[in-house]
């Protein structure tokens, strides 16, 4: 199948790859290599195409988010994101740093990551999960700042093609291959400086009859839509996949996993009886069990990662893994959890890969699994929530669903990441001012503050001391909101604390 790889840049100050050139094979040789099967013809012919680098400009004063990605991407590609089905053109984005580095220097190096659909608000009449941005894995982004700060001098160039080779893997349906040495090891598979070049193994996808291995998989590209970019959801293989897939299941049933006998997983929603549409977080909490001890584990508590999934079950008696709009690598850090001092993070589940998570009105159960070592897994609580019919005779009901379905209030509550365009902003403010004394207003507040820091950090010394002004204006309401819970108020104060001129 001949498939177009558009390769584009995100900012003026990037330059794309000189040379697309790996260990003296092009790209295209082991996409070509890695989808022949005996003597058959390959079944992938990958060509790459430079002429619309730039149409994934993003504007200046725009940070790097989740967000901006999925959007320049169309604009590379050209191609349509609600249309369904195979596609024949894919897109590589050559950006500086993914917005989980803050500021360039988080301790967990993130050097690409790869796009499954993006979120939307649905009509406001419609809770359909799936109606916006169907097409999912038809690209990735490579982090080129972030590898640089890892990387030097010929590791910087082996490992930024190496990245982007993975991460088109990824569009293809591929999944990680711990302990191996092929393209789809992940990055903790090797030391400081990336795939080491004298060990040929890495620079290949495995092939053979283990039915773990990739080359017969990807020999199916054309054929199957499990394989072929556009086609189903990341990680949804069927009978091609490996034995023991772990994308669709729950971690202790896709591998033999025991309990974890070091950390206690536990994780509370913000509301527990809501509209579809409205903001809710999961709190997470991860603590040590023994006394004294101090627990390891992958910094990696993000459903964006393989080893940490959040399961649904939904009113009709399915279940459900929540989806999350990007997928990471995992990049070997570790946190460090002392007795008695727990990690703790919120994540945002109101929404997810295609549009709003619980599209069932109902009873439904929340369940987190984390991975935390090769044998053991930590199971967290299960909690009950309640989604709301819709009510159209309530005022209340009416009020939210305008507001906080609109596109502007659901995209900046979900990636917070506000418009840059000042009046967009203004309506913004004018929306949560309806809602003042609410849940809603309240979350409505809080993502804005968050989404105006982010501009800051990137915006002009003349628009940055405004932006800034603001942030902290909401920051400080935020820290002191009964609303927003403990975790959102401190993370109000740190943020108050990082954004100071």
């Amino acid at each position: 199948m001949l498939i177009t790889c558009q390769m584009g840049r995100l900012r003026n100050d990037l330059a794309l790859p000189d040379r697309l050139d790996l260990l003296g094979s092009p790209l295209d040789d082991y996409f070509r290599q890695g989808s022949q099967v005996d003597r058959a013809a390959p079944a992938i012919d990958l060509r790459f195409d430079t002429s619309r680098q730039d149409h994934s400009l993003l504007p200046s004063g725009e940070p790097t988010t989740t967000q901006s990605l999925n959007a320049q991407l169309e604009l590379l590609t050209g191609v349509d994101r609600r249309e369904r089905g195979p596609v024949s053109t894919i897109g590589v984005i050559f950006a500086d740093f993914h917005e989980l580095n803050v500021h360039g220097h988080d301790d967990r190096p993130i050097f690409g990551a790869m796009f499954d659909v993006g979120f939307a608000p649905a009509h406001p009449n419609i809770v359909d999960s799936e109606r916006f941005w169907g097409q999912p894995r038809n690209g990735c982004a490579v982090f080129l700042k972030a590898i640089a700060e890892h990387r030097k001098g010929e590791a910087f160039d082996r490992e930024v093609l190496f990245t982007t080779i993975h991460e088109l893997g990824h569009v293809f349906n591929l999944w990680h291959l711990p302990g191996t040495k092929s393209f789809m090891s992940s990055a903790d598979s090797f030391g400081s400086n990336g795939p080491p070049p004298e060990e040929k193994e890495y620079f290949r996808f495995l092939n053979g009859q283990d039915p773990a291995h990739q080359t017969p998989f990807l020999s199916r590209c054309g054929d199957s839509d499990f394989v072929t970019p556009g086609g189903s959801k990341y990680g949804k293989r069927g009978p091609d996949g490996p034995p023991g897939d772990s994308a669709e299941l729950p971690l202790s049933r896709a591998r033999s996993t025991s309990t974890s006998e070091t950390v206690r997983l536990k994780i509370d929603p913000s509301k527990r009886d809501f509209w579809h549409f409205e903001p809710i977080e999961l709190d997470i909490k991860v603590s040590a069990k023994k006394k004294g001890s101090v627990a390891r584990i992958p910094d990696a508590i993000d459903p964006a990662y393989e080893s940490f999934a959040i399961f649904i079950d939904q009113p009709d008696g399915t279940r459900v893994r929540y989806r999350p709009t990007r997928y990471l690598c995992p990049h070997g850090q570790m946190l460090r959890i002392k007795h008695g001092r727990p990690f703790r993070r919120d994540i945002t589940i109101f929404g997810q890969s295609g549009g709003y998570t619980f599209n069932m009105p109902g009873e439904h159960t929340i369940q987190a699994q984390l991975r935390v070592s090769k044998n053991q897994t930590a199971f967290s609580n299960t909690v009950r929530i309640v989604v709301r019919p819709p009510s159209r005779k309530s005022g209340q009901f009416r009020k939210l669903e305008h507001i906080l379905t609109s596109q502007d209030c659901a995209i900046n509550l979900f990636y917070r990441a506000a418009p840059r365009d000042a009046r967009k902003r203004r309506c913004l403010v004018e929306a949560y001012r309806n809602l003042a004394g609410t849940y809603g207003g309240a979350y409505m507040k809080y993502s804005l503050a968050h989404s105006l820091a982010k501009l800051a950090h990137v915006a002009q010394r003349r628009a940055r001391a405004g932006l800034i002004s603001q942030a902290r204006e909401l920051l400080k309401a935020c820290a002191q909101s009964d609303h927003l819970g403990e975790i959102r108020r401190r993370k109000s104060l740190e943020i108050d604390v990082a954004i100071q001129p």
